[in-house]
Formats: structure tokens, C-alpha cells, sequence
């Protein structure tokens, strides 16, 4: 073993200095960053997976962290997830991924102790988020169902038949038939009575953009209909001055209403 007496007063308080991580923190001093650590890795800390858009054929999680500070500060802890991408995969193939993904962190929850999780999607990730409200519920554990505590849809499509002739789906190769089996507004009435039970109390905010398209509003609009049909809780929010992108770019700003009322959502859903 080493010596310490061969170690200096001066030398011993450079390595203590050099070897305490919450003394070079720019966030506040030593004892404030070991307290919000603290706070954060606490077990029962709500969780909220983001789902990014792009039409399934573009972007990635890496590009579409903007929420993690604000959230993380807020106490709620944050996975960005990602997916393959079309044509390598098609939407089906998308769909089971984002449900084995929101699996894999309720079951993470689960063992935490964690007091809930929460799904925010982004256009084509509002329509994979969406599409936990299906018969995949019911391949869940009735315990591990109730810890999926709300859904944040923004700006999504949830009927996929428009699509067909248009330019996206060069890369979708959607059919009318393969575009309504995924499309999570016909997917609603086909959960199972333990399905809709667990999700009756579940809170649901659907937001879009003031300046989205006429079409981007009609589904939203729609959805928000059918979701009240099967949740007591189900809020449709118009977000002044914001277009389909802007949405959601400005969730990294804590003072941002979609951040605020996001934060308020999960915080009085888990007290």
C-alpha cells in the first residue's frame, strides 16, 4: 500500500481537489450538485420517454434531445429513444420497436420503484406514441400497465390513408389497407376491456402548432375526439405563434407553455 505519510498538506488537498467531481461543476457549488444529484437518482422519479419525428425516414434521437434540461431539472428523468428508418424498415417494424423500447423503460420503472412513465411523441413520434394505445397493452402486466401514467402527442398524424399519395410514402410504400392497420385512430377500438380500464384514468394532452396545416389540425382534432371516447382525461392544447417544428425546438426553454404545462402534467399525475 502507499505511503501517505510520504504525501504533503499541500499535495493531499491538490488530489482531493482534483478527485471530488462536485467541486467542478458549473451548476452551483459543491453541496448544491451533490443535492440535485441526489434528487434525480431518486427511485421513484418519474420517467418520459421521447419519441422524435421525421415521417419514420428521418432524423434521430441524437438530434432531438432539446427537452432534457428543462425536464431533468425538474426531477423527471429522460430517454430519448431512437428507431430505424425507412425504407430500411417500414412503419409496422417501427411501431413494434417504439412499444419494446417503452417496454423495456416501464419495466426499468417497475424495478425502481418509479412512480410512473409518460410517452411525448413529435409528429410521426406522436403517431408511434399513439400506438401504445393498442392490443400491446394487453401483452403487459397489469402492474406494468398502470405505470404508463399519460401520453404528450404533438402535432401527429394518426390516420395514415392521406399519405399514400404523397410524397412520403415513396419511402413508406404504404397501401390503403397497410396504412389503416397502422393507424392508432382505428387501433383505439380494438383495445380489450382490461386495456381500456387501465388506461381510463391515463392523462392524454394532444398540442399542435398554430400554424400547422389544416390537415395536421383536423387530425389532432379527430384523435382528441376518439381519445375521450375511451380517457376522462384528454386535453387539447393550440400552441399560439408555434408552427409544426417550433412546437417543439422550443421545449428547451423552461418559461416555454408546452415545457410548463408538460412538467405540471407529470408532477400532479405522480404526487
Amino acid at each position: 500500500m502507499a505511503d501517505d505519510s510520504a504525501t504533503s498538506g499541500a499535495q493531499r488537498q491538490e488530489l482531493e481537489e482534483q478527485y471530488s467531481p462536485s467541486r467542478w461543476s458549473r451548476r452551483g457549488d459543491a453541496d448544491y450538485v451533490i443535492s440535485e444529484h441526489v434528487r434525480f437518482a431518486k427511485e421513484e422519479c418519474p420517467f418520459l420517454v421521447y419519441v422524435h419525428g421525421g415521417y419514420w425516414q428521418e432524423l434521430s434521437r441524437e438530434l432531438s434531445a432539446y427537452c432534457v434540461r428543462p425536464l431533468h431539472g425538474a426531477g423527471i428523468a429522460v430517454a430519448v429513444v431512437g428507431y430505424d428508418l425507412a425504407p430500411q424498415v417500414n412503419v409496422l417494424d417501427i411501431v413494434e420497436q417504439i412499444q419494446a423500447a417503452v417496454e423495456f423503460v416501464l419495466n426499468f420503472a417497475q424495478k425502481r420503484g418509479s412512480r410512473g412513465v409518460w410517452v411525448c411523441g413529435h409528429s410521426a413520434g406522436a403517431h408511434l406514441s399513439a400506438w401504445l394505445l393498442s392490443p400491446w397493452l394487453d401483452r403487459l402486466g397489469a402492474a406494468t400497465r398502470r405505470l404508463l401514467r399519460g401520453l404528450v402527442l404533438v402535432s401527429g398524424v394518426y390516420r395514415l390513408a392521406p399519405l399514400v399519395p404523397t410524397y412520403v410514402n415513396h419511402a413508406l410504400r404504404l397501401t390503403r389497407e397497410t396504412a389503416d392497420s397502422v393507424s392508432p385512430a382505428l387501433a383505439a377500438f380494438q383495445l380489450s376491456p382490461d386495456s381500456k380500464d387501465s388506461i381510463k384514468n391515463m392523462r392524454i394532452l394532444v398540442a399542435i402548432g398554430q400554424h400547422d396545416s389544416p390537415a395536421f389540425h383536423e387530425q389532432s382534432r379527430e384523435y382528441s375526439k376518439i381519445l375521450r371516447g375511451i380517457c376522462d382525461h384528454v386535453e387539447y392544447l393550440e400552441v399560439a405563434d408555434m408552427d409544426h417544428f417550433s412546437v417543439v425546438e422550443n421545449l428547451h426553454k423552461e418559461d416555454y407553455i408546452l415545457t410548463k404545462k408538460i412538467i405540471a402534467m407529470i408532477k400532479s399525475s405522480n404526487n
